[in-house]
């Protein structure tokens, strides 16, 4: 198993401020369902349905402060065309006539 979480662990080195992130959310995600499915457990097949909605609403948070938590992103930020690309573009729109 060594090697299993050295490699898992750079992984989560090379994601920078994420990777803790992950690290705190997952066993949240899975206490949660463990709650979610002790506090409904009635029989076994509504105490399953019950721990997955528990994890998919965990996970579902995990995915919108993570959303919230990004900066905003780059490909919106329109960079001058080069003169290359410009080149290409006007001989496109050319043969589009």
């Amino acid at each position: 198993m060594a090697p299993f979480w050295s490699s898992f662990l750079q992984e989560l080195k090379h994601c920078g401020k994420r990777g803790p992130l992950f690290l705190v959310v997952l066993p949240l995600v899975f206490i949660g369902a463990l709650i979610v499915n002790k506090l409904a457990q009635t029989t076994w097949d509504k105490s399953v349905v019950y721990s997955l909605v528990g994890g998919t609403v965990g996970v579902l948070a995990a995915l919108l402060v993570k959303a919230f938590t990004m900066p905003p992103r780059e490909r919106y930020e329109q960079r001058p065309l080069s003169d290359d690309e410009r080149r290409v573009a006007v001989e496109k729109l050319r043969r589009a006539r």
